[in-house]
Protein backbone atom coordinates (compact mmCIF):
# COMPACT_ATOMS: atom_id res chain seq x y z
CA UNK A 1 0.00 0.00 0.00
CA UNK A 2 2.94 2.53 0.55
CA UNK A 3 4.17 1.90 -3.08
CA UNK A 4 0.95 2.86 -4.04
CA UNK A 5 1.01 5.83 -2.55
CA UNK A 6 4.03 6.56 -3.77
CA UNK A 7 3.09 5.88 -7.30
CA UNK A 8 0.14 8.06 -6.53
CA UNK A 9 2.19 11.12 -5.24
CA UNK A 10 4.54 10.51 -7.81
CA UNK A 11 1.67 10.50 -10.44
CA UNK A 12 0.26 14.03 -8.85
CA UNK A 13 3.25 15.63 -9.12
CA UNK A 14 4.20 14.98 -12.61
CA UNK A 15 0.96 15.95 -13.59
CA UNK A 16 1.38 19.16 -11.63
CA UNK A 17 4.12 19.77 -13.51
CA UNK A 18 3.50 18.99 -16.94
CA UNK A 19 0.22 20.58 -17.05
CA UNK A 20 1.56 23.48 -15.44
CA UNK A 21 4.33 23.89 -17.76
CA UNK A 22 1.67 23.28 -20.71
CA UNK A 23 -0.77 25.65 -19.51
CA UNK A 24 2.21 28.46 -19.08
CA UNK A 25 3.39 28.19 -22.38
CA UNK A 26 -0.17 28.58 -23.74
CA UNK A 27 -0.57 31.51 -21.13
CA UNK A 28 -3.16 29.74 -19.55
CA UNK A 29 -4.12 28.98 -15.76
CA UNK A 30 -4.21 25.93 -14.86
CA UNK A 31 -7.42 24.74 -13.84
CA UNK A 32 -8.42 21.10 -13.07
CA UNK A 33 -10.23 20.45 -10.45
CA UNK A 34 -9.74 16.87 -10.54
CA UNK A 35 -6.04 17.31 -9.24
CA UNK A 36 -7.37 17.82 -6.00
CA UNK A 37 -9.00 14.07 -6.28
CA UNK A 38 -5.45 12.66 -7.10
CA UNK A 39 -4.20 14.37 -4.05
CA UNK A 40 -6.54 13.14 -2.38
CA UNK A 41 -6.50 9.60 -3.06
CA UNK A 42 -2.55 9.78 -1.95
CA UNK A 43 -3.34 10.91 1.01
CA UNK A 44 -5.87 8.35 1.97
CA UNK A 45 -3.65 5.61 0.64
CA UNK A 46 -0.67 6.98 2.66
CA UNK A 47 -2.69 7.29 5.82
CA UNK A 48 -4.04 3.82 5.19
CA UNK A 49 -0.43 2.33 4.44
CA UNK A 50 1.18 4.06 7.77
CA UNK A 51 -1.64 2.17 10.08
CA UNK A 52 -1.50 -0.84 8.60
CA UNK A 53 2.92 -0.85 9.05
CA UNK A 54 2.23 0.29 12.52
CA UNK A 55 -0.15 -2.10 13.34
CA UNK A 56 1.89 -4.87 11.82
CA UNK A 57 4.01 -5.50 14.64
CA UNK A 58 6.81 -4.86 12.22
CA UNK A 59 5.89 -7.53 10.03
CA UNK A 60 5.68 -4.53 7.17
CA UNK A 61 8.49 -1.84 6.13
CA UNK A 62 7.54 1.26 4.22
CA UNK A 63 6.67 3.98 7.07
CA UNK A 64 8.99 6.74 5.24
CA UNK A 65 7.80 6.11 2.16
CA UNK A 66 4.60 6.23 3.09
CA UNK A 67 4.70 9.87 4.77
CA UNK A 68 6.90 11.11 1.90
CA UNK A 69 3.93 10.21 -0.16
CA UNK A 70 1.68 11.90 2.45
CA UNK A 71 3.56 15.26 2.56
CA UNK A 72 3.98 14.95 -1.72
CA UNK A 73 0.00 15.08 -1.63
CA UNK A 74 -0.59 17.11 1.41
CA UNK A 75 1.95 19.63 0.30
CA UNK A 76 1.42 19.66 -2.67
CA UNK A 77 -2.70 20.01 -2.86
CA UNK A 78 -2.61 22.47 -0.51
CA UNK A 79 0.05 24.70 -2.79
CA UNK A 80 -2.39 23.79 -5.73
CA UNK A 81 -5.43 25.09 -3.52
CA UNK A 82 -3.47 27.94 -2.84
CA UNK A 83 -2.81 28.46 -6.56
CA UNK A 84 -6.42 28.06 -7.28
CA UNK A 85 -8.30 30.16 -4.49
CA UNK A 86 -6.40 33.16 -5.43
CA UNK A 87 -7.06 33.08 -9.16
CA UNK A 88 -10.42 32.05 -8.76
CA UNK A 89 -10.51 35.26 -6.35
CA UNK A 90 -8.27 37.01 -8.89
CA UNK A 91 -10.71 36.44 -11.36
CA UNK A 92 -13.63 37.42 -9.64
CA UNK A 93 -12.09 40.45 -8.57
CA UNK A 94 -11.36 41.36 -12.20
CA UNK A 95 -14.90 40.40 -13.11
CA UNK A 96 -16.73 42.41 -10.14
CA UNK A 97 -14.90 45.86 -11.18
CA UNK A 98 -15.88 45.51 -14.85
CA UNK A 99 -19.47 44.49 -13.78
CA UNK A 100 -19.01 47.95 -12.00
CA UNK A 101 -18.04 49.98 -14.66
CA UNK A 102 -20.58 48.70 -17.00
CA UNK A 103 -23.62 49.21 -14.24
CA UNK A 104 -22.18 52.67 -13.31
CA UNK A 105 -23.57 53.51 -16.81
CA UNK A 106 -26.39 51.51 -16.62
CA UNK A 107 -27.88 53.40 -13.99
CA UNK A 108 -27.25 56.62 -16.11
CA UNK A 109 -28.64 55.09 -19.34
CA UNK A 110 -31.44 56.42 -21.19
CA UNK A 111 -32.57 53.62 -23.63
CA UNK A 112 -35.02 55.82 -24.98
CA UNK A 113 -32.62 58.48 -26.41
CA UNK A 114 -30.45 56.36 -29.43
CA UNK A 115 -27.68 58.96 -28.56
CA UNK A 116 -27.29 58.64 -25.05
CA UNK A 117 -23.53 58.84 -24.22
CA UNK A 118 -24.46 56.19 -21.26
CA UNK A 119 -26.39 53.88 -23.13
CA UNK A 120 -23.87 53.84 -25.74
CA UNK A 121 -20.87 53.43 -23.10
CA UNK A 122 -22.78 50.34 -21.40
CA UNK A 123 -23.58 48.87 -24.86
CA UNK A 124 -19.83 49.17 -25.61
CA UNK A 125 -19.32 46.25 -22.55
CA UNK A 126 -21.61 43.82 -25.49
CA UNK A 127 -19.09 44.24 -27.48
CA UNK A 128 -16.31 42.06 -28.78
CA UNK A 129 -13.39 43.93 -27.21
CA UNK A 130 -11.14 43.79 -30.63
CA UNK A 131 -14.74 45.55 -31.75
CA UNK A 132 -14.65 48.31 -29.02
CA UNK A 133 -11.12 49.87 -29.30
CA UNK A 134 -12.15 52.16 -32.36
CA UNK A 135 -15.66 53.44 -31.21
CA UNK A 136 -14.23 53.62 -27.54
CA UNK A 137 -12.90 57.47 -28.72
CA UNK A 138 -16.26 57.98 -31.01
CA UNK A 139 -19.26 56.66 -29.40
CA UNK A 140 -21.76 57.46 -32.36
CA UNK A 141 -19.65 54.43 -34.29
CA UNK A 142 -21.38 52.56 -31.92
CA UNK A 143 -24.85 52.97 -32.99
CA UNK A 144 -23.50 54.11 -36.62
CA UNK A 145 -21.74 50.40 -36.79
CA UNK A 146 -24.07 48.13 -34.45
CA UNK A 147 -27.72 50.12 -33.99
CA UNK A 148 -28.98 47.66 -36.62
CA UNK A 149 -27.91 44.57 -35.05
CA UNK A 150 -30.31 42.41 -32.85
CA UNK A 151 -27.57 42.64 -29.99
CA UNK A 152 -28.20 46.54 -30.12
CA UNK A 153 -32.10 46.49 -30.20
CA UNK A 154 -32.26 43.64 -27.34
CA UNK A 155 -30.21 45.23 -25.11
CA UNK A 156 -32.53 49.02 -25.51
CA UNK A 157 -35.32 46.81 -24.64
CA UNK A 158 -33.44 44.78 -22.30
CA UNK A 159 -35.90 43.97 -19.19
CA UNK A 160 -33.30 45.57 -16.66
CA UNK A 161 -34.16 49.03 -17.70
CA UNK A 162 -38.09 49.40 -16.64
CA UNK A 163 -36.74 48.33 -13.15
CA UNK A 164 -33.59 51.18 -13.69
CA UNK A 165 -35.94 53.85 -14.77
CA UNK A 166 -38.43 53.66 -12.41
CA UNK A 167 -36.23 53.88 -9.53
CA UNK A 168 -33.53 55.73 -11.21
CA UNK A 169 -30.65 56.58 -8.47
CA UNK A 170 -32.07 54.00 -5.72
CA UNK A 171 -30.38 51.06 -7.60
CA UNK A 172 -27.37 48.82 -6.29
CA UNK A 173 -25.70 46.04 -7.80
CA UNK A 174 -23.91 43.80 -5.53
CA UNK A 175 -21.73 40.96 -6.71
CA UNK A 176 -22.44 37.85 -4.54
CA UNK A 177 -19.57 35.76 -6.36
CA UNK A 178 -18.81 33.30 -9.09
CA UNK A 179 -21.46 30.54 -10.16
CA UNK A 180 -18.98 29.10 -12.35
CA UNK A 181 -15.88 30.17 -14.43
CA UNK A 182 -13.30 28.34 -16.84
CA UNK A 183 -10.52 29.24 -18.90
CA UNK A 184 -10.09 28.62 -22.83
CA UNK A 185 -7.46 29.13 -25.39
CA UNK A 186 -7.01 33.23 -25.04
CA UNK A 187 -10.07 33.98 -22.62
CA UNK A 188 -11.62 32.95 -18.90
CA UNK A 189 -15.34 32.58 -19.25
CA UNK A 190 -17.62 33.00 -16.02
CA UNK A 191 -20.79 33.20 -14.67
CA UNK A 192 -21.15 36.16 -12.14
CA UNK A 193 -24.49 36.17 -9.72
CA UNK A 194 -25.24 39.60 -8.75
CA UNK A 195 -28.13 41.13 -6.55
CA UNK A 196 -29.61 44.12 -7.49
CA UNK A 197 -31.34 46.11 -4.92
CA UNK A 198 -34.11 48.57 -5.54
CA UNK A 199 -36.81 50.45 -3.82
CA UNK A 200 -38.89 47.68 -5.25
CA UNK A 201 -37.13 44.86 -3.57
CA UNK A 202 -34.29 42.24 -4.64
CA UNK A 203 -33.82 40.82 -7.72
CA UNK A 204 -30.81 38.35 -8.24
CA UNK A 205 -29.75 38.19 -11.65
CA UNK A 206 -26.67 36.40 -13.81
CA UNK A 207 -24.30 38.10 -15.95
CA UNK A 208 -22.01 36.01 -18.03
CA UNK A 209 -19.22 37.47 -19.01
CA UNK A 210 -15.89 36.45 -20.77
CA UNK A 211 -12.72 37.98 -20.62
CA UNK A 212 -10.11 38.19 -24.01
CA UNK A 213 -6.56 37.79 -22.43
CA UNK A 214 -4.08 39.82 -24.60
CA UNK A 215 -0.29 39.31 -24.57
CA UNK A 216 0.62 40.23 -21.08
CA UNK A 217 -2.09 38.12 -19.48
CA UNK A 218 -4.45 41.05 -18.97
CA UNK A 219 -7.60 40.46 -18.94
CA UNK A 220 -10.50 42.12 -21.33
CA UNK A 221 -14.27 41.70 -20.38
CA UNK A 222 -17.12 41.27 -22.39
CA UNK A 223 -20.85 41.30 -21.12
CA UNK A 224 -22.17 37.92 -22.59
CA UNK A 225 -26.31 38.94 -22.61
CA UNK A 226 -28.13 41.46 -23.63
CA UNK A 227 -31.49 40.80 -22.33
CA UNK A 228 -32.70 37.95 -19.59
CA UNK A 229 -31.09 38.84 -16.85
CA UNK A 230 -33.66 37.86 -14.13
CA UNK A 231 -34.61 34.38 -15.68
CA UNK A 232 -31.64 32.18 -14.83
CA UNK A 233 -31.80 32.53 -10.75
CA UNK A 234 -34.23 32.66 -8.08
CA UNK A 235 -37.51 34.90 -7.95
CA UNK A 236 -37.21 38.15 -6.74
CA UNK A 237 -38.18 39.35 -3.03
CA UNK A 238 -40.42 41.95 -3.44
CA UNK A 239 -41.28 45.06 -0.65
CA UNK A 240 -44.75 46.40 -0.30
CA UNK A 241 -43.91 49.22 -3.01
CA UNK A 242 -42.55 46.36 -5.44
CA UNK A 243 -45.75 43.99 -5.45
CA UNK A 244 -47.94 47.43 -5.91
CA UNK A 245 -46.24 48.07 -8.69
CA UNK A 246 -46.71 44.21 -9.92
CA UNK A 247 -50.19 44.28 -8.93
CA UNK A 248 -50.52 47.66 -11.31
CA UNK A 249 -48.67 45.63 -14.18
CA UNK A 250 -50.76 42.77 -13.80
CA UNK A 251 -54.29 44.80 -13.64
CA UNK A 252 -53.37 47.43 -16.39
CA UNK A 253 -52.22 44.44 -18.93
CA UNK A 254 -55.94 42.82 -18.30
CA UNK A 255 -57.09 46.07 -19.05
CA UNK A 256 -55.37 46.84 -21.79
CA UNK A 257 -56.91 43.40 -23.44
CA UNK A 258 -60.20 44.13 -22.10
CA UNK A 259 -59.66 47.83 -24.32
CA UNK A 260 -58.71 46.17 -27.69
CA UNK A 261 -61.49 43.36 -26.79
CA UNK A 262 -64.16 45.58 -26.61
CA UNK A 263 -62.71 47.76 -29.69
CA UNK A 264 -62.70 44.52 -31.96
CA UNK A 265 -65.85 43.49 -30.63
CA UNK A 266 -65.32 40.80 -28.28
CA UNK A 267 -65.75 38.31 -30.64
CA UNK A 268 -64.43 35.48 -28.81
CA UNK A 269 -67.28 36.51 -26.00
CA UNK A 270 -69.80 35.94 -28.75
CA UNK A 271 -72.29 32.48 -29.75
CA UNK A 272 -71.91 31.55 -33.08
CA UNK A 273 -73.99 32.63 -35.38
CA UNK A 274 -75.01 35.76 -33.46
CA UNK A 275 -72.38 38.49 -34.87
CA UNK A 276 -71.93 39.67 -38.79
CA UNK A 277 -68.11 40.56 -38.33
CA UNK A 278 -68.40 42.50 -42.05
CA UNK A 279 -71.20 44.54 -40.94
CA UNK A 280 -69.53 45.53 -37.67
CA UNK A 281 -66.26 46.20 -39.40
CA UNK A 282 -68.01 48.71 -41.91
CA UNK A 283 -69.80 50.77 -39.26
CA UNK A 284 -66.78 50.80 -36.81
CA UNK A 285 -69.74 50.40 -33.95
CA UNK A 286 -66.93 48.29 -31.82
CA UNK A 287 -64.13 51.00 -31.77
CA UNK A 288 -66.64 53.62 -30.86
CA UNK A 289 -67.85 51.34 -27.99
CA UNK A 290 -64.42 50.71 -26.63
CA UNK A 291 -63.10 54.47 -26.96
CA UNK A 292 -66.03 55.65 -24.94
CA UNK A 293 -65.75 52.98 -22.71
CA UNK A 294 -61.68 52.82 -21.54
CA UNK A 295 -60.55 56.79 -23.01
CA UNK A 296 -63.58 59.04 -22.70
CA UNK A 297 -65.00 56.98 -19.91
CA UNK A 298 -68.62 58.33 -21.11
CA UNK A 299 -70.00 54.31 -21.40
CA UNK A 300 -69.95 52.75 -18.42
CA UNK A 301 -68.19 49.02 -19.21
CA UNK A 302 -70.46 47.11 -17.71
CA UNK A 303 -73.14 48.28 -20.31
CA UNK A 304 -69.87 48.11 -23.07
CA UNK A 305 -69.67 44.80 -22.40
CA UNK A 306 -73.24 44.24 -22.68
CA UNK A 307 -73.90 45.77 -25.82
CA UNK A 308 -71.36 43.87 -27.75
CA UNK A 309 -72.38 40.45 -25.62
CA UNK A 310 -76.17 40.75 -26.58
CA UNK A 311 -76.85 43.41 -29.25
CA UNK A 312 -74.93 42.34 -32.12
CA UNK A 313 -77.84 40.12 -33.36
CA UNK A 314 -80.16 43.04 -33.45
CA UNK A 315 -77.14 45.25 -35.07
CA UNK A 316 -76.50 42.63 -37.43
CA UNK A 317 -80.16 42.22 -38.49
CA UNK A 318 -81.55 45.91 -38.24
CA UNK A 319 -78.74 48.28 -37.63
CA UNK A 320 -80.82 49.83 -34.82
CA UNK A 321 -77.69 50.20 -32.36
CA UNK A 322 -79.95 54.32 -32.00
CA UNK A 323 -82.51 52.43 -30.24
CA UNK A 324 -80.53 51.47 -27.10
CA UNK A 325 -77.73 53.72 -27.16
CA UNK A 326 -77.11 57.15 -28.63
CA UNK A 327 -73.37 57.51 -28.28
CA UNK A 328 -70.90 60.46 -27.58
CA UNK A 329 -71.33 63.26 -29.92
CA UNK A 330 -67.84 64.03 -29.16
CA UNK A 331 -66.44 60.51 -30.47
CA UNK A 332 -65.52 61.54 -34.01
CA UNK A 333 -64.22 64.95 -32.56
CA UNK A 334 -62.03 63.60 -30.40
CA UNK A 335 -60.44 61.30 -32.81
CA UNK A 336 -59.71 64.00 -35.19
CA UNK A 337 -57.98 66.44 -32.78
CA UNK A 338 -57.02 65.14 -29.08
CA UNK A 339 -53.92 63.22 -27.99
CA UNK A 340 -55.56 59.81 -27.94
CA UNK A 341 -53.59 59.52 -31.36
CA UNK A 342 -50.01 60.64 -30.10
CA UNK A 343 -46.16 60.61 -31.78
CA UNK A 344 -43.73 58.45 -30.33
CA UNK A 345 -42.98 60.90 -27.57
CA UNK A 346 -46.15 61.18 -26.40
CA UNK A 347 -47.26 64.56 -28.46
CA UNK A 348 -50.78 64.55 -30.26
CA UNK A 349 -50.61 64.43 -34.02
CA UNK A 350 -51.77 67.78 -35.90
CA UNK A 351 -54.92 67.62 -36.79
CA UNK A 352 -54.28 68.21 -40.69
CA UNK A 353 -51.50 65.66 -40.33
CA UNK A 354 -51.84 62.84 -42.60
CA UNK A 355 -50.72 60.07 -39.54
CA UNK A 356 -53.27 61.10 -37.61
CA UNK A 357 -55.00 59.84 -40.44
CA UNK A 358 -53.05 56.79 -41.01
CA UNK A 359 -53.81 56.78 -37.32
CA UNK A 360 -57.55 56.90 -37.26
CA UNK A 361 -57.67 53.97 -39.75
CA UNK A 362 -55.78 51.80 -37.99
CA UNK A 363 -58.06 52.18 -34.90
CA UNK A 364 -61.29 52.44 -36.83
CA UNK A 365 -60.38 49.30 -38.04
CA UNK A 366 -58.99 47.13 -35.10
CA UNK A 367 -60.79 44.64 -35.75
CA UNK A 368 -58.72 43.59 -38.33
CA UNK A 369 -55.60 43.00 -35.90
CA UNK A 370 -53.78 46.35 -37.28
CA UNK A 371 -53.57 47.13 -32.95
CA UNK A 372 -52.03 44.16 -31.15
CA UNK A 373 -50.56 44.05 -27.93
CA UNK A 374 -46.90 42.90 -28.43
CA UNK A 375 -46.04 39.22 -27.34
CA UNK A 376 -49.56 37.70 -27.96
CA UNK A 377 -49.67 35.54 -30.92
CA UNK A 378 -47.90 39.07 -32.89
CA UNK A 379 -44.66 39.30 -34.75
CA UNK A 380 -41.94 37.31 -34.32
CA UNK A 381 -38.90 39.28 -34.29
CA UNK A 382 -40.92 42.16 -32.34
CA UNK A 383 -38.24 43.80 -30.13
CA UNK A 384 -40.35 45.61 -27.49
CA UNK A 385 -41.41 43.25 -24.58
CA UNK A 386 -41.44 45.34 -21.75
CA UNK A 387 -44.04 47.18 -20.03
CA UNK A 388 -43.00 50.26 -18.17
CA UNK A 389 -44.46 51.82 -15.18
CA UNK A 390 -43.91 56.05 -14.89
CA UNK A 391 -44.95 57.12 -11.13
CA UNK A 392 -44.71 60.95 -10.94
CA UNK A 393 -46.55 63.73 -8.85
CA UNK A 394 -48.93 64.49 -11.67
CA UNK A 395 -50.12 60.66 -11.54
CA UNK A 396 -48.85 56.96 -12.06
CA UNK A 397 -49.34 55.55 -15.61
CA UNK A 398 -48.53 52.10 -17.15
CA UNK A 399 -47.28 51.93 -20.99
CA UNK A 400 -47.60 48.68 -23.10
CA UNK A 401 -46.00 47.75 -26.29
CA UNK A 402 -48.05 47.35 -29.23
CA UNK A 403 -47.78 46.12 -33.37
CA UNK A 404 -49.86 48.59 -35.35
CA UNK A 405 -50.37 47.70 -38.70
CA UNK A 406 -50.96 50.67 -41.06
CA UNK A 407 -52.45 50.00 -44.16
CA UNK A 408 -49.34 50.96 -45.95
CA UNK A 409 -47.74 47.56 -43.85
CA UNK A 410 -47.92 45.09 -46.93
CA UNK A 411 -47.18 42.07 -45.28
CA UNK A 412 -47.89 39.91 -42.13
CA UNK A 413 -43.97 40.75 -41.13
CA UNK A 414 -44.19 44.37 -41.45
CA UNK A 415 -45.62 46.71 -38.64
CA UNK A 416 -45.43 49.93 -37.05
CA UNK A 417 -43.65 49.86 -33.21
CA UNK A 418 -45.99 51.85 -30.61
CA UNK A 419 -47.08 51.79 -26.88
CA UNK A 420 -50.52 52.01 -25.26
CA UNK A 421 -50.66 54.42 -22.37
CA UNK A 422 -53.09 54.27 -19.42
CA UNK A 423 -53.56 56.35 -16.07
CA UNK A 424 -54.27 55.09 -12.96
CA UNK A 425 -57.90 56.44 -12.18
CA UNK A 426 -57.61 56.62 -8.28
CA UNK A 427 -55.72 59.91 -6.88
CA UNK A 428 -56.19 58.77 -3.52
CA UNK A 429 -54.68 55.28 -4.55
CA UNK A 430 -51.77 56.72 -6.33
CA UNK A 431 -50.82 58.82 -2.83
CA UNK A 432 -51.14 55.65 -1.17
CA UNK A 433 -48.67 53.89 -3.80
CA UNK A 434 -46.17 56.71 -3.83
CA UNK A 435 -46.15 57.01 -0.31
CA UNK A 436 -44.82 53.63 -0.51
CA UNK A 437 -41.83 53.98 -2.52
CA UNK A 438 -40.07 56.49 -0.06
CA UNK A 439 -40.85 54.12 3.05
CA UNK A 440 -38.05 52.04 2.59
CA UNK A 441 -40.05 48.88 3.61
CA UNK A 442 -38.29 45.62 3.19
CA UNK A 443 -38.33 43.01 1.27
CA UNK A 444 -41.24 40.67 1.75
CA UNK A 445 -41.33 36.54 1.15
CA UNK A 446 -44.69 36.38 0.44
CA UNK A 447 -47.59 38.98 -1.67
CA UNK A 448 -49.55 41.39 1.16
CA UNK A 449 -53.25 40.35 0.85
CA UNK A 450 -54.84 44.12 1.13
CA UNK A 451 -52.18 44.29 -2.11
CA UNK A 452 -53.54 41.33 -3.66
CA UNK A 453 -57.25 42.51 -3.34
CA UNK A 454 -56.36 45.86 -4.08
CA UNK A 455 -58.91 47.11 -7.04
CA UNK A 456 -56.91 49.17 -9.67
CA UNK A 457 -59.42 51.20 -12.41
CA UNK A 458 -57.15 52.32 -15.60
CA UNK A 459 -58.03 54.64 -18.14
CA UNK A 460 -56.76 54.64 -21.38
CA UNK A 461 -55.46 57.94 -22.13
CA UNK A 462 -53.57 57.82 -25.25
CA UNK A 463 -51.58 55.21 -28.35
CA UNK A 464 -47.73 56.22 -29.05
CA UNK A 465 -46.60 55.63 -32.41
CA UNK A 466 -44.43 57.40 -35.04
CA UNK A 467 -46.05 54.90 -37.15
CA UNK A 468 -42.91 54.02 -39.28
CA UNK A 469 -43.39 49.95 -40.61
CA UNK A 470 -40.52 48.36 -40.74
CA UNK A 471 -39.79 44.76 -41.44
CA UNK A 472 -39.17 41.93 -38.95
CA UNK A 473 -39.37 38.96 -41.23
CA UNK A 474 -37.02 36.23 -39.82
CA UNK A 475 -33.94 35.70 -41.78
CA UNK A 476 -33.98 32.28 -43.52
CA UNK A 477 -30.93 30.26 -44.19
CA UNK A 478 -29.22 31.34 -47.80
CA UNK A 479 -30.12 29.68 -50.87
CA UNK A 480 -33.74 29.20 -49.50
CA UNK A 481 -36.70 29.56 -51.46
CA UNK A 482 -37.82 33.39 -52.13
CA UNK A 483 -39.82 35.02 -48.82
CA UNK A 484 -38.25 31.66 -46.11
Amino acid sequence: MAVAAVCVALVYVLLLVGLGLGANAKKLPLVEIWLFGIAGLGVVLAFAARVRISNSEGTLTGIPYASAAWWVCVVGGLAYMAYFLTLEWTVRADAERALNEWTTQLKAANPNDPDDEAFNQAMLFMLPPNERVQAKDNLRLVKQNFGATPAYTSFRHSDLFPLLQRNKGQCEFVPQGLRSWKPGSGKLECDLSVLLRTPEGEFPMSVPMQAALDKDSKRHWQILRTEGFFQSLGSPKLSRYGWYVRRMEETAAAATQEFLATASGRPNRQPPGLIDLRYLTESQICPRVGYQAYVSDTLPRPTAERILDTSFGRIAMGGCLTAFWGGDPNYADALSKSAFFSDAKGVAYPADSKDRVRFRYVFEHVQDGRIRLAGYGGTPGFPDKQSQVLIAASGIEVSFPVEIRPLDAQDPYSVARGRLVLTLADPALANQIRSEQTSGTKPLDDRPTDIAITPMTWRVVRIESDLKVTSYRPQGPPGGPPGM
